[in-house]
């Protein structure tokens, strides 16, 4: 009876994120569009920022929507207006 070998194992490259590094980001997916705001980089409480959005924008779901990832919010906005009066604030 023959003994196949199973092969080996290697171990694969550990990346290391960068602490010092922003992971701001804008991504767009189709009508959506989707800003990724790094609170946790900036020392900056996220509750600021959806205040903002809830005061500009008016209620969530009704053209725009936010989460909350490891200390970055994320907002996802579908109306174009509200793309405009992000992008005016943020910058």
């Amino acid at each position: 009876m023959a003994i196949a070998s199973l092969g080996s194992f290697s171990q694969a490259p550990i990346q290391y994120e960068d602490p010092n590094k922003s992971k701001d980001e804008v991504r767009i997916l189709g009508s959506r569009t989707q800003y990724t705001y790094d609170c946790v980089y900036r020392k900056e409480d996220p509750s600021v920022i959806v205040k903002w959005c809830r005061k500009n924008f008016g209620e969530r779901g009704n053209g725009w929507d936010f989460y909350l990832n490891q200390g970055r919010v994320i907002i996802e906005i579908r109306e174009d207006k509200y793309k405009v009066m992000y992008e005016l604030w943020h910058v």
